[in-house]
This record gives structure tokens, sequence and C-alpha cells, in this order.
């Protein structure tokens, strides 16, 4: 009877001559593909090579410490290379069928009822859990853009950015310690790792799971900008899913004060938005930047209108 393993080269690569059709999905950040195979009996699987050296082991870690004790909102590894190269190392999962990313408030309020779960798991019998994700943490972000106040003023200026309200802005922010109330984060929220199926939603990529702000993902889930998957947030919408946030995680016994919630959220997307102007404007004056320059504008254009939206809430 053939195992997974016997799909897969000894130098870690999906065997052309195993397998019966093969289709790429998404690239990652060194290079390598995520895949969906077939095999003989026709059931499609999903082959995703190590995509990044930092994270070896990590997505499997999460499954086994934390998303086994979780719904089943995500597709499970269903094998694992034991090679420590990570140049042959891969996972297997199950194909949960096409992936749609849409921003809309009805996926999102799904994603909510979902982050509520994670974000109340006990933290305290992981001793191992990272503490860092895949960007510095707020209080970085924070003193990055504070040592940037100049050029943050004088670059806002040029989008009509009301610079009464990025005074006020940075005179919170100077006087702002955030709430040190820290849970179980998800780490990489953006559209692109959550998806509508046929039948349920979906939370992938779990390799950058750490503690962090309740905030994180909500920043990531509503605000955060990416120059693959476009969303239109708005104020209406912001407040709907930061709502039932707080009401969801009151009834799992969360102590949430929601007016003070609010405003630390509006002040914490705002420091978050504009830490990503700031770097969308440095890739728009590379020459070879990753992304196209069209869709970096659409990034940019997504924060600045976001960053306005939650200014005026400060």
């Amino acid at each position: 009877m053939k195992t997974f393993f016997d799909y897969i080269e000894p130098s870690g690569k999906l065997d052309n001559g195993k397998i019966t059709k093969r289709e790429k999905i998404y690239q990652g950040m060194n290079g390598k593909y995520v895949e969906r195979f077939y095999i003989e009996n026709g059931q499609s699987y999903i082959f995703k090579p190590l995509t990044n050296t930092d994270q070896l082991g990590k997505e499997i870690w999460a499954q086994e410490r934390i998303l086994l004790n979780l719904p089943p909102f995500y597709p499970k590894i269903l094998a694992h290379s034991t090679s420590n190269d990570p140049e042959k190392s891969w996972i297997i999962l199950e194909d949960m069928g096409p992936l749609l990313h849409v921003f809309e408030e009805n996926t999102l309020a799904e994603v909510v009822k979902l982050m509520v779960q994670w974000h109340s798991f006990p933290v305290g019998e992981l001793a191992e859990i990272p503490v860092k994700g895949p960007k510095p943490g707020i209080g970085h972000i924070s003193k990055a853009v504070i040592k940037k106040k100049e050029e943050t003023l004088e670059l806002l200026k040029g989008y009509y950015i009301s610079e009464d309200l990025l005074h006020k802005f940075f005179t919170k922010l100077e006087k702002t310690v955030f709430n040190d109330e820290m849970v179980l984060s998800h780490g990489d929220l953006h559209l692109g790792n959550y998806a509508k199926t046929k039948t349920s939603i979906v939370v992938l990529d779990w390799e950058h799971v750490h503690l962090n702000y309740r905030h994180w993902d909500l920043y990531h889930l509503i605000d955060m900008s990416h120059p693959v998957f476009p969303k239109n947030p708005s104020s209406e919408l912001r407040e709907d899913i930061l709502n039932l946030y707080c009401k969801l995680a009151d009834q799992q016994g969360a102590a949430i004060e929601q007016e003070s919630f609010f405003k630390e959220y509006f002040l914490f997307s705002s420091v978050f938005s504009i830490w990503m102007i700031l770097l969308i404007s440095s890739d728009l004056l590379m020459e070879n930047s990753k992304w196209p320059k069209n869709q970096l504008h659409s990034q940019l254009n997504e924060s600045l209108i976001s960053l306005a939206q939650c200014l005026n809430k400060i």
C-alpha cells in the first residue's frame, strides 16, 4: 500500500512519475510553489515545500500542540518530511477544494468567531510558544514611526491626510503603552490566509503563530493591506467587526472594556498603517521591487484609506 512518501522524490520534490496531475497554487517567498497534486484514484492533496527557512517545523508544531485542540477550520497536515535540511522539507495537507478570498462582512464575521476561539486558547500550557512573529512588534513599529515623524508628516501631506489629526495622533502615540495582555495569535492573518470554501471558512498557514495583542489579528483581518489581495474597509464594517469581537470575547470570559478597546484599536491601526505606508512608499522607489508598481499603488491607496478612517476615531 502506497504512503504519501511514495509520491515525493528523495530531493523533497513531487515525483512526476508517481502523480497524475499537478497545479501551481502560489509561489512562496523563496520561489518554491505550493501545489495541488492528484494520485491514481483521482484524490487531490496540497503539497507545500518549505517556503521560508526560518519556519522549519513550525507549522507541524502548531497543528500538534494547538490546532488539534480546536475545531477543524484549517487544512490538516497528513504527512511531512523528517529531514532537517530546509531544501528537502515539505508537508502534505488535505485539499479543502477551491478557495475564495473575499473581503466581505459575512466572511469577516465568521473568521472573528473562529479567532475568539484561538484567542481563548490556554497559552500558559505552551512554554515554547514563540513571542515574535514575521513582523516587528507594535512597540518596535511605534518607535520607528515616532522616529520618522517629520518624514511621515511631509509624506502624508501629499495625500491630503489632515495635519491636525496627525499631530493629535503623534501626541497620543508618544504617551501610549499598549495593553500588555497577550493571546494566541495567528500572526499573519491577511486576506490570502483566510478563505471561503463551498461549505465553510478556512484559516491557512499557521507557521507564524505566536503570542501577541488581540489587535494584531484584528488589524490583519480588517485593515492590513496586501498587494495581491485587495480589500475595501469602511468605518461601518470595522466597527461592526470590532463590536462582534467584543461580544464574543465577553462570552468567552474576556474582560474587555469596549470603549477603551476601540480607542486602542484605532491607534494601533493608525500606527501600523503609517508604518505600512512608509514601507510601500520605499518599495515604490525601488527599480526592482518584488511587486508590480500598479499593485503597490493599490496597496498604498488602501492603507491611506484605512489610516484616514482610523485617525478620525482617535
